[in-house]
């Protein structure tokens, strides 16, 4: 991954599998970020994942990606997918997003 300095944000997408859906995962996601003071958001995909974009110092980005693979307790995460995504949004702040059928970005 690429070396920032202390105040520069990068943006991540998390792409997660398992029993993500319907047992609070996206408002648990949705709670941490807004902790993390991160913008972005958290949607369910058509496919059973949950699909995560966070933008964000690299620290606090590795702290929700470690909140997202313990995820809430009625949840089992099995996978995790994490790249680097060209994401922002001025003045946004994090949000539950309407179910997508698509990742974003559409491939």
């Amino acid at each position: 991954m690429q070396s920032l300095k202390e105040n520069e944000t990068l943006a991540r997408q998390f792409l997660v599998s398992g029993r993500v859906q319907k047992v609070g995962f996206r408002a648990y996601v949705h709670k941490q970020a807004l902790k993390l003071e991160l913008k972005g958001f958290v949607r369910n995909l058509k496919d059973g994942r949950v699909e995560v974009v966070a933008r964000g110092p690299e620290a606090v980005l590795e702290r929700l990606a470690a909140l997202i693979e313990s995820g809430p307790e009625r949840a089992e995460v099995s996978q995790v997918e994490v790249k680097e995504v060209d994401w922002n949004c001025a003045g946004c702040r994090f949000e539950v997003q309407p179910d997508g059928e698509d990742i974003w970005p559409k491939p």
